[in-house]
């Protein structure tokens, strides 16, 4: 019954449409004139109600040649068909749309747009780019012809057209802000670019990152890497502490490399001042843990468990619970705290790490793209500082 159900949905929109049309017709046209419903239509719909929506399909296309004014009609089905995940109809239906002669030029090219998204729908990725650049062609700023190739684009990692693309729907929709796209776009070029060893290459994308969004943390992420790829900590330091006005709900993601950058250069204490300046400022529990890592290296595990007990007290988490537990007592680690901090251990293990902005999709995985909604840089880790919500 369920899918009988959904079955209806196109069938409810274009019935309803088509019915009240030819209602319309009759009302206004001569009496002689003819308003009534094809009975092709008739028997489509029969089939429908049938669970037969392959003969409803070929006996709608039928209906095409019987009356012009079903066009629009078998837009919506189409439509509705790629919505539902029945792809191949929906292909069938705009390409039979094409076909017709005499098809007005605004629904000629309406349709080659519905096509194009089939196309993209069903992963045929180079035939909705030739569609769609026939439209921008003959219609240069197109913008859902536009849009469609933007989509195209970053599925098959073109970033260079997808630049481009962005630039031009930018010219045309002034309203949006396309600069973190493209700042991504370079991030991308920069990765493939280290994949290949290639520094310099990486470095000149990351720049033009930047130029186009100077917060964009990923880029100051990149850019630390390949500083310590090169052994420049110095400048890879730099570019953390960049990050930290940037962008500094992603330093918790780097506190390793961090570590390992003031390790390198023997000055780990600056590095517990570079996070006394950003903690509890930040509220980030990463950090956090961190400074407290460096005050039991340099002063003791008892100045560690004072500082983070104090510090819990305005960045409850989790995980701050369970590094507390593992700090023991005034001697040491009791069998008691061993059990705790193995307790929060398992509560917090299947927890999401992060969440996009924008869609609300978690994940315990960094997304830079997101996998759900397709925004760019809107994933970022969960920092919800309160008992039981966060980690």
């Amino acid at each position: 019954m369920p899918e009988l159900l959904w079955l209806l949905l196109p069938v409810a929109a274009a019935s309803g449409w088509y019915v009240a049309r030819c209602e319309y017709r009759r009302r206004t046209q001569p009496v002689n004139e003819s308003g009534s419903i094809p009975q092709e239509y008739i028997k489509g719909l029969n089939y429908l109600l049938n669970e037969q929506p392959d003969k409803a399909v070929d006996t709608f296309l039928r209906v095409v040649e019987l009356d012009r004014d079903t066009l629009e009609l078998h837009l919506a089905l189409g439509s509705l068909f790629r919505k539902r995940g029945e792809v191949d109809r929906a292909i069938r239906i705009h390409q039979r749309l094409l076909e017709e002669k005499g098809i007005p030029d605004s629904l000629y090219r309406y349709t080659l747009l519905e096509l194009a998204k089939d196309y993209m729908s069903a992963g045929l990725l180079d035939r909705a780019e030739n569609l769609c650049l026939e439209l921008v062609d003959s219609q240069p700023g197109h913008i859902k012809a536009l849009t469609v190739l933007y989509e195209v684009y970053q599925q098959e990692k073109d970033w260079f057209r997808a630049i481009d693309i962005a630039r031009k729907l930018a010219t045309g929709q002034r309203e949006l802000n396309y600069q973190t796209d493209i700042a991504h776009f370079y991030c991308e070029l920069a990765d493939a670019a280290l994949l290949q060893n290639e520094l310099a290459n990486a470095s000149r994308f990351l720049d033009k990152a930047l130029n186009e969004d100077h917060h964009c943390g990923r880029a100051y992420l990149q850019q630390a890497a390949i500083a310590q790829r090169s052994a420049q900590w110095q400048q890879a330091i730099d570019s953390y502490q960049t990050l930290a006005s940037a962008a500094p709900y992603l330093l918790g993601e780097v506190v390793t490399e961090m570590e390992q950058c003031y390790r390198s250069l023997n000055a780990q204490a600056k590095m517990l001042d570079f996070l006394a300046g950003i903690v509890p400022e930040n509220q980030n529990t990463d950090l956090l843990l961190a400074r407290t890592a460096l005050i039991q290296h340099q002063q003791g595990r008892v100045a560690a468990r004072d500082f983070l007990s104090t510090q819990l007290k305005t960045i409850p988490s989790l995980k701050g619970i369970k590094a507390l537990a593992e700090l023991g007592g005034d001697d040491t680690p009791t069998e008691h705290n061993q059990l705790i901090a193995a307790a929060v251990a398992n509560i917090i293990k299947d927890k999401p790490l992060y969440h996009c902005e924008h869609c609300g999709f978690a994940s315990r995985v960094m997304h830079w793209n997101c996998p759900s909604c397709k925004c760019w840089g809107n994933v970022k880790p969960i920092r919800e500082f309160r008992w039981g919500a966060s980690i």
